[in-house]
């Protein structure tokens, strides 16, 4: 099962993409590394700081409740990347 969810070709590409979305940076193997130990402890990696930015810019009233509501998307992404493989 390891080999499936994180060294087959598919999945690293899947959870690259994941990760390119989730930070807007440029994919690495090291950060998607990063983000499959968070995932695996079933653990949010942190907000990226620009993604925190807009989300305080956009929703002034409820920063907590929005960043609670980005981190369960995360979950939501993770969960899909792994029914899809």
């Amino acid at each position: 099962m390891e080999h499936l969810f994180w060294v087959c070709p598919c999945a690293v590409a899947l959870w690259t993409k994941l990760v390119t979305h989730w930070t807007g940076e440029r994919g690495s193997r090291q950060r998607t590394q990063q983000f499959l130990e968070a995932c695996a402890s079933r653990q949010v990696h942190a907000i990226p700081k620009h993604r925190t930015e807009i989300v305080k810019e956009r929703f002034q009233d409820d920063v907590v409740e929005a960043e609670r509501a980005w981190k369960q998307k995360w979950h939501i992404l993770a969960k899909i990347c792994q029914t899809k493989l």
